[in-house]
């Protein structure tokens, strides 16, 4: 009976850990989600700011910036859902695993089954192995969020470059410094890897 009740717990704790990952919503309340939808709506907004019937060429550009600046924002945020859920999966089947294997072990010791240990053991070796896999995707999530983070920054420097060389009351030091940002950016991207 034990063996049954084990078997089926882990069985439930390895779909659960499959389904961490399924596209269905899960919390009413995921700040990810809502995070998302405001990001929706300022990209809508942006664009039709872009393709307004009089846009500056300064205003044009600045709003690309902060188009492109919205969709990185956008990826950086379901990365890190997905860096999230790919933890919380992990851990999830890692200490399932381990309990399944204890559970085993325990068979073997007090109850003596041996048939229904190996496959409490087996089980629980399985989960450890996916919760291991977890972590690796987790891993992998974490560079990503770490490449968009680093994008996100670049982006926003730019906007405050061109913010702030369009204050410049001076003409003449306004164009030198708008060369100086032109010049930085063609560096900065022809130095990208």
């Amino acid at each position: 009976m034990i063996s049954i009740i084990i078997i089926i717990f882990s069985l439930l704790l390895l779909i659960s850990a499959i389904l961490g990952f399924s596209d269905e919503y899960v919390s009413v309340k995921n700040p990810f989600e809502i995070e998302l939808r405001k990001l929706s709506k300022e990209r809508e907004e942006l664009k039709k700011k872009a393709h307004s019937e009089e846009p500056k060429l300064e205003n044009n550009v600045f709003n690309t910036i902060q188009l492109n600046l919205n969709q990185t924002t956008e990826y950086y945020t379901i990365n890190k859902s997905q860096a999230r859920k790919s933890f919380a999966t992990s851990v999830t089947a890692i200490v399932a695993g381990l309990i399944t294997v204890l559970m085993g072990i325990w068979l073997i010791y007090f109850k003596g089954n041996i048939t229904t240990s190996i496959v409490s053991i087996a089980s629980g070796v399985l989960l450890e192995v996916i919760g291991g896999m977890y972590f690796h995707i987790y891993n992998k999530s974490l560079e990503q969020l770490n490449y968009f983070y680093e994008k996100l920054e670049k982006m926003q420097d730019t906007m405050v470059a061109i913010e702030l060389t369009n204050s410049i009351n001076d003409e003449r030091k306004k164009i030198e410094m708008q060369e100086k940002v032109i010049i930085n950016l063609i560096e900065r991207s022809s130095n990208v890897k």
